[in-house]
């Protein structure tokens, strides 16, 4: 967290009730390699018991407002298929662009558990 906040490509955004971290949006500038910039948002949190309250609104907004003076070209942001957080971003402008796959590498599963490979 430390780095995160002395990078000039890093954002953070938080939304604080009665002294109290409610919320939070983690965002970064990347240049594409057409070399335009990006904004990415890269997380964003809200308290369950502060959810509804329009602080993830907020939150992106102030993302969109320090991406837009930071002159990007474009927004993006990854999320989960089934995230209930899809209306936010599309009420917000976001459209869906791409459906990412992931498997996980074979370096990670362990060993004593991973299918017998030798037969």
């Amino acid at each position: 967290l430390a780095e995160l906040l002395h990078k000039s490509s890093s954002g953070l955004f938080v939304a604080i009730d009665k002294d109290i971290v409610v919320g939070f949006a983690i965002a970064s500038l990347r240049a594409a390699e057409a070399g335009h910039l990006e904004c990415w948002l890269d997380d964003l949190g809200v308290s369950q018991n502060h959810r509804g309250r329009k602080i993830g609104r907020n939150l992106i907004e102030n993302v969109l407002n320090w991406g837009n003076q930071e002159g990007v070209k474009y927004f993006l942001l990854e999320s989960g298929l089934h995230n209930k957080a899809h209306r936010l971003f599309v009420s917000m402008g976001f459209q869906p662009l791409s459906v990412v796959f992931c498997q996980m590498a074979v370096t990670q599963i362990n060993p004593e558990i991973a299918p017998d490979t030798k037969s």
